[in-house]
């Protein structure tokens, strides 16, 4: 995941998103070998939050646009949630 990051010369922020989804990937898989489960909303929130920090590094065309984008995320009291019916 790394070396794609360097290949495509995307830039620092691509390196570390790819360092970041190789490294989960293993503690995926050696999480699974130990056996040991997390509760199910336990689990879902650290794979969201995970995936989320991925797409804001993957987005973000440097370090700083990241950190103001992640520093962002916890005040977006701003978004309108629609009710469906």
């Amino acid at each position: 995941m790394a070396r794609r990051g360097i290949s495509t010369i995307a830039g620092w922020t691509f390196v570390l998103w790819g360092l970041m989804r190789g490294l989960g990937l293993i503690g995926y898989h050696m999480f699974g070998k130990l056996d040991m489960t997390l509760p199910r909303t336990l689990s879902w929130l650290l794979i969201f939050v995970f995936v989320v920090f991925g797409c804001v590094l993957f987005r973000s065309l440097d370090f700083s646009m990241a950190r103001s984008k992640a520093n962002q995320a916890p005040q977006m009291h701003h978004v309108i949630f629609v009710k469906l019916v």
